[in-house]
């Protein structure tokens, strides 16, 4: 599809995401949820439901990995909703999964112009120290 030179929409990321949920193909979905990302997409709410949903499916007792636990705090920390993305943060940290520089180079190109909530959401990471020491220089210099 794309090497004949078809662009992928809002609307074709989130079929092709719930698809691989539905086959449990979640190496698939990442990948395919950092390109919506990258490409200036966000995805829904039934987005991430078919992200968890495929997580809990493909092996019992797995609730997400840090792509899906990060963009679910960050989006009920955009709604408001601050005590269900501490709740998140606090899976990943009793998981020890932490935030790669991938994950926050794409979060922040993505959310670019939520910047009062984005500064609060890596705030909370920061805090909650899901983010490896030796990436934090260089986040600091991303952001000067």
């Amino acid at each position: 599809m794309l090497e004949g030179g078809l662009k992928l929409d809002s609307f074709t990321y989130k079929e092709l995401i719930h698809g691989f949920c539905r086959k449990l193909e979640m190496d698939s979905v990442q990948e395919l949820l950092f390109s919506m990302q990258s490409a200036g997409f966000s995805p829904s709410y039934c987005t991430y439901s078919w992200l968890v949903d495929g997580y809990r499916n493909q092996e019992e007792g797995t609730f997400g990995d840090t792509v899906v636990l990060t963009s679910m705090a960050y989006a009920y920390l955009k709604v408001g909703n601050q005590v269900a993305a501490i709740s998140f943060l606090d899976e990943m940290y009793k998981r020890r999964l932490m935030v790669t520089l991938k994950i926050y180079k794409s979060l922040s190109a993505s959310y670019a112009s939520d910047k009062g909530i984005l500064d609060i959401f890596w705030d909370l990471v920061f805090n909650k120290n899901l983010v490896l020491k030796g990436l934090i220089k260089d986040i600091k210099q991303l952001n000067l």
